[in-house]
């Protein structure tokens, strides 16, 4: 919130997402994907629009995903997928 775009490799993984998404605030489309514990995408939602919500009503999502709009698609991420999480390395931001 508060950004006029994201960058083409951001991203925010928000690890106690078992309530709900939104983009409240925001000035920009995302891309949305909801995680189980191991990694595996379990629901996508593409280009989700400023003021929008969304509640994936699987018990088993506990992380949400948010990049910027068009890049789910691009990276072909879909349903099933497993994705790996690494920390980033101090300095590197």
């Amino acid at each position: 919130m508060g950004k006029k775009s994201l960058e083409q490799e951001d991203g925010l993984l928000l690890t106690k997402a078992t309530g709900g998404v939104h983009t409240c605030f925001m000035r920009f489309a995302i891309d949305v994907a909801y995680l189980n514990e191991r990694g595996q995408v379990i629901a996508v939602k593409e280009n989700m629009k400023p003021w929008r919500i969304w509640i994936v009503r699987d018990r088993s999502a506990v992380m949400a995903l948010e990049l910027p709009a068009g890049r789910l698609k691009e990276t072909a991420t879909e349903v099933g997928d497993w994705l790996e999480f690494q920390p980033l390395q101090v300095g590197s931001l």
